[in-house]
């Protein structure tokens, strides 16, 4: 799932890595949750994130609509 790495001795997370076309479905169940995104093209903060690119980039799922950029 939607589900990265978690390091308890340093209270560091790493989110999962998704190529866009990858991405779950982003919806009220997924609402919230974050991800990286390993290919977006000119991201922009709470823009919706295009793939194709070269930029690695935060994600969220926005109201269960789609994944933005963070």
């Amino acid at each position: 799932g939607l589900v990265g790495e978690f390091d308890p001795h340093h209270g560091l997370t790493r989110a999962r890595v998704y190529a866009v076309t990858d991405l779950p479905t982003c919806n009220a169940a997924a609402d919230g949750r974050l991800v990286t995104v390993s290919d977006a093209t000119a991201p922009a903060y709470a823009n919706v994130i295009a793939g194709g690119g070269g930029r690695k980039v935060l994600a969220m799922c926005e109201n269960g609509v789609g994944w933005t950029a963070h």
